[in-house]
């Protein structure tokens, strides 16, 4: 088993997708505890009620977005988790024009789940690393 190291609350913590209902939610509760976290959101506009959420914590720079316009390119997070500490990866592909549902859905799966493992993979000096449940079929 390997011995991870705690997180303290002077570290930066990266959430994916903080623009979501339950990211911003963990974005808060880690802002709460002292923790320093970059969000990334698709678009900085989609961004722009985050931080408005989080006026008080941009200020003082402990909150900061970063934009990932599309998190299925190999590599497409690399530069938002850069100096981090901790990740939480909360994003998911959202495809609203699908024909065929079944077949859309496990094509997402297969695009972002080996760039988001390689991803993960890649950054084994982080403390931890935490990814989240998401609509795809298990």
């Amino acid at each position: 088993k390997p011995n991870m190291p705690a997180v303290t609350p002077q570290d930066k913590v990266v959430v994916t997708g903080a623009n979501g209902f339950l990211a911003a939610w963990l974005v808060q509760e880690l802002l709460d505890n002292g923790y320093s976290v970059r969000g990334t959101v698709r678009s900085l506009e989609k961004g722009e009620y985050v931080l408005s959420l989080f006026r008080d914590a941009v200020e003082s720079k402990r909150f900061e977005l970063f934009e990932v316009p599309d998190f299925l390119v190999e590599g497409a997070f690399d530069q938002a988790v850069k100096d981090v500490d901790a990740i939480v990866h909360t994003a998911t592909p959202v495809h609203l024009g699908a024909d065929d549902p079944d077949g859309e859905r496990w094509r997402f799966s297969d695009k972002c789940k080996p760039d988001g493992a390689t991803c993960l993979q890649r950054l084994s000096n982080l403390h931890w690393k935490v990814q989240s449940l998401s609509l795809d079929p298990l």
